[in-house]
């Protein structure tokens, strides 16, 4: 008999490479909580999307990186020299490495 295995998921971090950093107001070098951190790409559902909009924010990327210490919403994610604004850091266990998807809104 073949033992059962639950669906994990296997991610890689692969996709690219992101920093994460809380912006200070005085336009001085920011303070870095992670830098060169890989990442995978998620694809942000209906639900997500809608839900984001109906709180006045509006999603434009979803990401999932390692399982790290620290993450705060309201932290900035720097993508290929775009800035993110972290709205929502949700915990996974069920994945493999364990990971924290991160949804987030590109700043104007």
């Amino acid at each position: 008999m073949k033992p059962k295995v639950n669906n994990i998921e296997f991610i890689a971090f692969a996709d690219g490479i992101c920093d994460i950093y809380i912006q200070n107001d005085d336009n001085v070098e920011p303070n870095y909580k992670y830098k060169r951190l890989g990442f995978s790409k998620k694809i942000l559902s209906y639900n997500r999307y809608f839900a984001s909009n109906s709180v006045n924010s509006k999603i434009s990327k979803v990401i999932s990186i390692p399982l790290v210490s620290g993450i705060d919403a309201h932290d900035t994610v720097k993508i290929d020299n775009v800035e993110y604004d972290l709205i929502l850091a949700q915990e996974i266990y069920i994945s493999n490495p364990p990971s924290i998807i991160l949804s987030l809104e590109k700043k104007e």
